[in-house]
This record gives C-alpha cells, sequence and structure tokens, in this order.
C-alpha cells in the first residue's frame, strides 16, 4: 500500500494517480482542492482521526495477508520512492523488466506514464492470454478490506490496466478484487473500460496539466460519502457552515436540496423563512412543511446547550407503556473484525429495586459470539418469563438486524427471535422520536437526541468508532482496561435508552406542546 499524497507536481509536471481518478469520481471539490495544493495555493490539512487510522492499518495487514498467500517462489517485489521522478521513473522500468521476465507476482507493481502513476497491490501472471511480452500475460489485483466490491475499487483496477494494456500490447480479460472476508471477485475488464475512459476524459479536462495553465473551474464542497474518511472534511464543513448550507437541515436529502435550489431557496434561512407551501411540484407539501419546520426550529435552538423541541404527535405512537423490569439493550460490533465480521458485546440495562443493573455478554470470537448471542436471547426469555409485558427498548435498526443475521448465521434461536419480533417485543425508540419529536438538532443519532435529559458524555470511548478502535487495541494487546472502557459506554449507551424513555413518557398526551428554555 503505496502512499500517495494527492496530486502533486514533480518536476513541473502535475502527476496523477488512480486514487485521485476515484477521488474525483467521489467528489469534484476534492479534486480542485487537491490541484490547489499541488500549486501551493492552500496547505493540505492533517486528519487525525483513530478510527480513520485503524482502517488504514487493517488494509495494510489484509495487503499482507494475499502477499503471503502468493508463497516466495516467482514473486517479485517492487521498491518505490514515491516522492521523486527519478524514484518512480526506477520502480517503473523495474516492474517492466520484472513482466519482461514472466515473474508470476509483481507486489507494488509501479507505473509512470504521461503525468499518470499507478501502485497497483498485485500483478499476477495469466498463461493463456499471450501479449507483445511472450505467451504469457498479467492482470492487476488489488486488496481491498471491504467484503464487497465497490465502484472505486474497479475504478483504480481499471487504470492499472490501462498501464498493463500499454506496456504488453494486449488488453486484460479481467480485474481482480481480494476482498477483506478472502474471497477472490474477479470482473471482466470490459464492463468498466468505457466508464473509465469517459471518467478520466471528463478529470483531464478539468484539472491543470501544467502550473502556467488558467485557472480549473471552482466547485463546491457537497457533502457526500467520501467526507467520511476526506482529509479535507473539517476545511469543506467550515465552509458549508459559512454558507448556511441546506445539508445542516436534519434529514434532508440531497435530491430534495437540489429541488429546493433549483426553486431559489438554497440556505436554512431561506428555508425557514420560505413560503408556507412548497415552492416546487417536485416536493410535496407535508415533507416541504416539515423540512421547514426542522430549519426555523434549528436555526431558533442554535447555541443552546439543550436542543428545542416541538411534538408532532402528542400521543407518542408506538411508545408501550412502561412495564418493570423493561430492557434496554445496545451492541458494540465490528464488521471487519474476522471473517464475517463480530458482535463482540451485547449490552442490557434493566431495572432492579430502583437500581440500574448492567448486563454485558462478550464474545471474543467467532465461536463465542454464538454463546454470547444465545445468552443475550435467553436473558431476554427469561425476563419475560417473569413479565410477559416487558419490552426490548433499543435505538434505529442495528441490534434487530444484528439478531436476526446471527440466528440465521450461526442456525440458533432461530424461533426465539422470530416470535420476539412478531410480538413486538423489540421498540426501536428512533422510529419513535422521528415520528413523534421535532428537535432543533442537526442529527436525530442517540447522541444528539440524548442532549435533551443528560449533560454532554465523557470518557474514553464517546462513539461506535472509538468503541471499535479500543476492541482493536484490546485484541492485539488483550489489556483489560480496554474492555472496562467499552462497558462504560455500552452501558452509558442503554442507560440513555432507559432516559429517554422516561422523557418521552412524561410528554404523553396532555404535556405541553411546546418546550423553551424557561420550562426546561
Amino acid at each position: 500500500m503505496v502512499d500517495t499524497a494527492g496530486v502533486r507536481y514533480l518536476d513541473g509536471e502535475l502527476v496523477c494517480s488512480a486514487s485521485d481518478l476515484v477521488g474525483f469520481a467521489a467528489c469534484h471539490h476534492l479534486t480542485y482542492l487537491e490541484g490547489a495544493a499541488a500549486r501551493g495555493e492552500i496547505t493540505r490539512p492533517q486528519r487525525i482521526d483513530s478510527f480513520v487510522d485503524l482502517l488504514v492499518r487493517r488494509g495494510v495487514a489484509h495487503e499482507h495477508d494475499v502477499l503471503s498467500g502468493y508463497g516466495t517462489e516467482g514473486v517479485a517485489t517492487i521498491t518505490v520512492d514515491s516522492a521523486t521522478r527519478a524514484g518512480l521513473e526506477d520502480a517503473a522500468t523495474e516492474t517492466i523488466s520484472a513482466m519482461h521476465a514472466g515473474v508470476s507476482v509483481i507486489y507494488q507493481a509501479t507505473f509512470l506514464h504521461e503525468g499518470w502513476v499507478g501502485h497497483a497491490d498485485f500483478v499476477e501472471r495469466v498463461d493463456d492470454l499471450p501479449s507483445d511480452l511472450g505467451s504469457w500475460s498479467y492482470l492487476a489485483v488489488d486488496a481491498k478490506l471491504a467484503r464487497r466490491v465497490k465502484p472505486g475499487a474497479l475504478l483504480q483496477l481499471a487504470e492499472y490496466s490501462e498501464h498493463i494494456t500499454r506496456i504488453q500490447g494486449v488488453a486484460p480479460q479481467l480485474v481482480v478484487v481480494m476482498t477483506g472476508d478472502g474471497s477472490r471477485q474477479e470482473s471482466p475488464l470490459a464492463d468498466i473500460a468505457d466508464v473509465h475512459r469517459r471518467l478520466k476524459a471528463d478529470f483531464r479536462a478539468r484539472v491543470l496539466t501544467g502550473p502556467t495553465d488558467a485557472e480549473p473551474t471552482v466547485t463546491y464542497p457537497d457533502k457526500v460519502g467520501h467526507c467520511k474518511v476526506c482529509r479535507w472534511v473539517s476545511v469543506c464543513d467550515e465552509r458549508r457552515r459559512i454558507d448556511d448550507h441546506l445539508g445542516f437541515v436534519a434529514g434532508i436529502r440531497i435530491d430534495q436540496i437540489l429541488k429546493l435550489t433549483e426553486a431559489g431557496i438554497s440556505t436554512r434561512r431561506a428555508l425557514a423563512d420560505g413560503p408556507v407551501g412548497s415552492p416546487t411540484a417536485k416536493i410535496a407539501g407535508p415533507v416541504y412543511q416539515r423540512l421547514q419546520r426542522q430549519a426555523a426550529l434549528q436555526l431558533r435552538g442554535e447555541g443552546l446547550t439543550r436542543p428545542l423541541f416541538e411534538l408532532l404527535d402528542h400521543s407518542l405512537a408506538g411508545l408501550p407503556e412502561p412495564s418493570p423490569r423493561d430492557l434496554f439493550l445496545d451492541l458494540e460490533g465490528d464488521s471487519m473484525a474476522f471473517e464475517g465480521g463480530l458482535e463482540y458485546l451485547f449490552g442490557f440495562v434493566e431495572v432492579v429495586d430502583g437500581t440500574n443493573v448492567y448486563r454485558p455478554f462478550w464474545a471474543h470470537s467467532p465461536a463465542e459470539e454464538r454463546f454470547a448471542f444465545e445468552a443475550a436471547v435467553d436473558f431476554i426469555a427469561r425476563c419475560r418469563a417473569a413479565r410477559p409485558e416487558l419490552h426490548v427498548y433499543h435505538y434505529a435498526a442495528y441490534e434487530t438486524n444484528a439478531f436476526t443475521r446471527l440466528a440465521t448465521h450461526h442456525v440458533t434461536r432461530e424461533a426465539e427471535v422470530d416470535a420476539m419480533l412478531r410480538e413486538g417485543v423489540f421498540v426501536d425508540l428512533y422510529k419513535i422520536v422521528k415520528k413523534s419529536v421535532l428537535l432543533s438538532t442537526e442529527s436525530y443519532g442517540l447522541k444528539a437526541v440524548e442532549r435533551l435529559y443528560q449533560p454532554e458524555r465523557t470518557g474514553a470511548v464517546l462513539d461506535a468508532g472509538s468503541s471499535m478502535v479500543a476492541y482493536s487495541s484490546y485484541l492485539a494487546d488483550p489489556e483489560p482496561r480496554r474492555l472496562v472502557e467499552i462497558a462504560e459506554y455500552n452501558r452509558d449507551d442503554c442507560e440513555s435508552l432507559l432516559l429517554l424513555v422516561a422523557w418521552l413518557g412524561a410528554r404523553r398526551s396532555g404535556s405541553v406542546r411546546r418546550c423553551n428554555d424557561r420550562a426546561r
């Protein structure tokens, strides 16, 4: 895994990589920022994110696992100094020599041609497709931690394949992704070659080819999926906040932002102060009014420690009557641990004689996951036997999806889980909140909602990402302190659900319609 630092100039020439092409596909503004940084107009920020760092480390480990699977015989490793043109040229020459020599596998194969550099994880020899090299040819292989092949991975491989085709005179028939679950996923190059060519042509048209060319087209930092791992995220977020972007309206979709912008509404303030009726036939009136109320409430609630709220449904439909010994459930999982992922903690809180009792069920391997899952299901069943009316509260669909998946995967407790789902034992508080309450928060995630009824959390683990980081550290070095920190976070989540149920219950039909600072 070679670190390509983004588009850059080497000896006066703009050098781009397959990663830059993938970044362009994800976000044109990313390419604009990288180009500006390459010209020295702005400085690339350093993103400090332990979760992203964990993904990088796991990606490197997965790549090494794939390398080990090839063995040592017939494997050529290319060592590259990617910081200098001379280093890239030497590595590219070494790669071509290895291809002509007919080695079985080239690790970190490096390509350099007309301002494009490529670092393929692996290039494999193919003996049933002759080429200019001889009776053999090569195809590109990348190791990706994800368990399904993503479009970005195929774009990268198409770019490497273009280099391979140039060298061997014949296009590979396939590209290969070695996914995080250890499987080999093959895709026909012909299926993605046209998309790659069109995208690359668009990239060339938009990006400078030299430092004296005219300024590139200015783009806007719209929020996209790539923001989760992008180094520029804080820069773009600040720009959007200055612009009072519609994207900060909780629950708004990208297509709704585009439709409102087309209708002349491009900021939260403009939405809040806009017409009562929908300004566009593309957004239904009730949907528009909900978004407008959301924007207005957020603007009124800015700067407050506790968010404002409005009750949309005073009956709070879907919220059961409280029952003694109700259970409050939260899971901690890591989709990339082991093969197939791992639910490593099933946490419950129940109230016993007025005291919150926390009950964790841990799993540190796939085999232990089955036992922990069975213990969790059996615990619910025992509690229901004593209190048939009790409910298990959770937030969003993760927990019920995980229970269903684990029952099927481990072929255990399937009937019990199915019965609990059919009988309405599980209660998703997220659905109730979204249907019944309007909040002045930018998100309806639990950490945002709980600002209604408790102070901001403190602790070593504060979110799901840091829980995964802490658990990964535990697997590498089984220090009990890590499990204590994770359990404290998990218990806080469970107790937050308990408090949320109490907060909602106190505002059933007959309570005040609107909350303000004085009332709180």
